[in-house]
């Protein structure tokens, strides 16, 4: 006897008028009005809602579907039927997608009840940690597992999150690197952190030092997408318990030439950490960027389980204003195998500020700008690091910060301000904060606050427009002049 789910011979005729009934449902079912004859349609809180799961069906099993009727205009002219519609996004009412806000929002949260933006970032975040560093390793590793276990209790892969693992683990290994290579410059009193016998090997074998090479050449090493790619390849093949642990490679295996086509991630887990991590669709990846415009005209299904993916819906729009920004630009770093990136090394700059070893943590992005000269953000992190021992370079760093960047960030704002101020430029400061604080941002950062005695002390702030008033209000006890509030439109923004 035949179940009723193995009565349909889905091949032929049977599979073709299942694929076309499906289509054609789908593209009646137009929102906020769903088809409560839907089996996925539910009523929420928010009021009529679905996971889209038909557009999942269609991308599984509608790609044979033909054109349909075609009529020739002539002239190389024809006429079609429409394409299916595409997915809905976003909501008019619904609040504007800031992974910032939700990670802040879930901190401290036990991890079965935390959204799943939050348990991506907080995996995310605990391996790119050394684990020689970190505070409480016992709980970082707890963090680690427990994420992971909750993300795959909701749908996710295991074998997606074991491929954001490696990623995370390789390119903070590279980064980590390049902390035995500032200890070779750095005074033995002023290293904060010594790295193990293994990993030193591992820099003498990838960078020997030789009195010919520069710092900033040496630094350089360790941009090559060899160096990746090998830490890569050897992190697939390490467990979970390996790579929480950050089992180092051996000097041997790091050389082997052969390794050079292994590459850090497939773009399936590239667009699941970039879609529920990243902000800005300007923060993604190409090949992202398709998977999404794919997905949003039912060519492909998402990276988790239909619930998950409509935690966050993409206007098709905004996606198509940026592929077309990006053709436009020729932006080829994105299809580039991962490499080392800016934000990697800011775990090692802020211990070696914490510390007030300022010139360490500016020896990071004088070497990172020898070689992106015109890079915005590392320009905006060396000037920051300069600052308390610098401050006329600082100024010079972050006003050419302001100058290559297509957008200041105004956290460069809040930098400057600050050093314009010390400098004895109240005027400028003010603009500048004024300036910076019309911009909407989301986050937390690290900026300095400075006492009357000109003690830097390093801070991490969430609301950046209550940093910027606190600036004006100290200019104003000196100068005298307005501040910032008759500016304020009442919508306090944050940064990452």
């Amino acid at each position: 006897m035949t179940s009723e789910e193995e009565s349909l011979t889905f091949s032929g005729a049977d599979r073709k008028i299942f694929i076309v009934a499906l289509r054609n449902f789908s593209d009646a079912c137009e929102p906020p009005k769903l088809t409560p004859e839907c089996p996925f349609y539910e009523f929420t809180e928010a009021g009529p809602s679905c996971g889209e799961q038909c557009h999942d069906l269609l991308a599984g099993f509608g790609h044979d579907v033909p054109r349909g009727q075609v009529w020739d205009l002539g002239d190389g002219f024809e006429l079609v039927p429409r394409r299916r519609r595409h997915r809905k996004g976003p909501e008019p009412t619904t609040k504007p997608f800031d992974a910032a806000e939700i990670r802040i929002h879930d901190h401290d949260r036990p991890t079965d009840t935390r959204q799943t933006v939050s348990l991506i970032s907080e995996l995310v975040v605990q391996l790119k940690s050394p684990p020689s560093i970190a505070e409480d390793p016992e709980e970082r590793s707890y963090l680690i597992r427990a994420c992971i276990r909750e993300l795959e209790r909701r749908g996710f892969a295991r074998d997606d999150l074991m491929q954001l693992a490696v990623y995370s683990v390789s390119t903070s290994m590279a980064a980590y690197m390049v902390v035995g290579v500032l200890n070779r410059y750095t005074s033995e009193d002023r290293v904060p952190f010594k790295l193990g016998s293994e990993w030193v090997a591992l820099n003498d074998a990838w960078a020997p030092e030789t009195p010919e090479r520069s710092p900033e050449e040496t630094l350089g090493l360790y941009f090559d997408p060899r160096l990746t790619r090998r830490l890569f390849a050897w992190n697939r093949a390490q467990t979970l318990d390996e790579l929480v642990l950050w089992t180092a490679p051996t000097a041997e295996f790091l050389l082997i030439d052969a390794l050079a086509p292994f590459t850090a991630i497939s773009d399936r887990p590239l667009w699941l950490l970039e879609r529920f991590t990243e902000t800005y669709l300007g923060n993604w990846s190409l090949s992202s960027l398709k998977l999404e415009w794919d997905y949003i005209h039912s060519d492909n299904q998402g990276c988790v389980p239909s619930d998950q993916m409509a935690l966050r819906r993409l206007d098709v729009s905004d996606v198509a204003k940026e592929i077309a920004r990006r053709v436009s630009d020729t932006l080829r770093a994105d299809d580039e195998p991962a490499k080392i990136g800016v934000d990697d090394f800011t775990t090692i700059a802020v211990e070696y500020l914490s510390e007030e070893r300022y010139e360490a943590a500016a020896t990071i992005y004088e070497g990172l700008h020898s070689l992106r000269s015109d890079d915005a953000t590392i320009l905006n992190n060396l000037g920051f690091c300069l600052m308390p021992v610098r401050l006329e370079r600082a100024v010079e760093v972050l006003e050419q910060s302001m100058l290559v960047a297509s957008k200041p960030n105004p956290v460069t704002y809040a930098n400057l301000a600050l050093a314009k101020y010390l400098s004895g430029y109240p005027d400028e400061a003010l603009s500048l904060a004024r300036r910076g604080q019309a911009h909407r941002v989301s986050g937390r950062v690290w900026l300095w606050t400075v006492d009357d005695g000109g003690k830097f002390s390093l801070e991490s702030v969430v609301n950046i427009r209550m940093y910027f008033q606190a600036l004006a209000d100290k200019i104003n006890k000196r100068a005298g002049m307005s501040d910032l509030r008759s500016g304020d439109d009442g919508d306090p923004p944050y940064r990452e």
